[in-house]
């Protein structure tokens, strides 16, 4: 267990910390895109509507109606949350192949909220979605697909459902797939293929993909080296508390790597460092 003073020591360098970035990185924190999920949530979140009004089109046969049925028992909006009789909507839009629907049972089961885990499940309902051009299903199903959940792993075709999601503007298949042709996986090597996908998420605000095209820029792959500029993407995600931005940053200024030291900036790494520390 920290010491008193080990704890205050650490609270003393978040807060400077926090003020250092604020003020040395010129940025501000409503500025600041929000940092993307991982995981894909529910799809067609309710509107305004009345519950007793999309009530009468639910249960008139209504499949865009049924979602939004499902998705305010899933949220608790205009009722009491019941997980398990959100699914029972989504099951009838489903069947109907409203593709919003499908995804959510996919992501139900997946996640085990209202019904057993079921990856088996979550796949096949991913699947259908994907099949309708769902770009958070075909990101969901690539994902399985890379990782070997359900089914076999299949690196090329994680590469091609992340291709169908990213083309439509999907920021986490865009990193992914990036993360993928700098890998070489499921593909041949292609630093600049890589560059594009990630510049083009990071683009949108996403932290991990700005974290890793400063990586690129800073070893000169897919672009001349440049550690200005990797420097400037990094800076980009430690605002948005990227942990691994931050080190970054604390790091290059400790060593003065391509820029003058700077002690108070390498804080960020202390810092990093000590709260790994506390960790048991």
């Amino acid at each position: 267990m920290l010491s008193n003073r080990a704890m205050y020591g650490h609270r003393y360098i978040a807060c400077l910390l926090a003020v250092v970035f604020a003020l040395l990185l010129g940025l501000v924190a409503q500025d600041a895109p929000a940092a993307s999920s991982a995981t894909q949530g529910t799809i067609n979140p309710p509107s305004e509507q009345s519950f007793t009004a999309a009530l009468k089109r639910a249960v008139g046969g209504d499949p865009k109606a049924q979602t939004d049925i499902g998705a305010m028992y899933s949220t608790g909006t205009g009722v009491n949350r019941d997980p398990a009789r959100a699914i029972q909507w989504w099951q009838k839009a489903a069947m109907q192949g409203h593709a919003g629907a499908q995804f959510n049972l996919g992501q139900s089961y997946l996640m085990g909220n209202g019904a057993p885990m079921d990856m088996d499940k979550a796949a096949d309902w991913f699947q259908k979605a994907a099949d309708q051009g769902l770009a958070h299903a075909q990101y969901n199903l690539g994902t399985m697909y890379a990782d070997g959940r359900s089914v076999r792993r299949d690196a090329v075709k994680a590469l091609e459902l992340f291709q169908n999601a990213a083309s439509q503007g999907l920021a986490e298949a865009q990193v992914n797939l990036g993360v993928m042709y700098a890998a070489g996986e499921g593909v041949s090597k292609d630093f600049g293929t890589a560059a594009l996908w990630l510049q083009k998420a990071a683009e949108q605000g996403n932290s991990e993909a700005q974290v890793r095209l400063g990586v690129m820029h800073q070893k000169g792959e897919g672009f001349p080296k440049d550690i200005l500029k990797a420097i400037d993407w990094w800076q980009k995600a430690a605002i948005q508390d990227h942990a691994g931005a931050q080190v970054r940053l604390g790091s290059t200024y400790h060593g003065g790597d391509g820029v003058a030291k700077n002690s108070t900036l390498a804080l960020a790494r202390i810092f990093h460092e000590s709260r790994s520390a506390e960790s048991p």
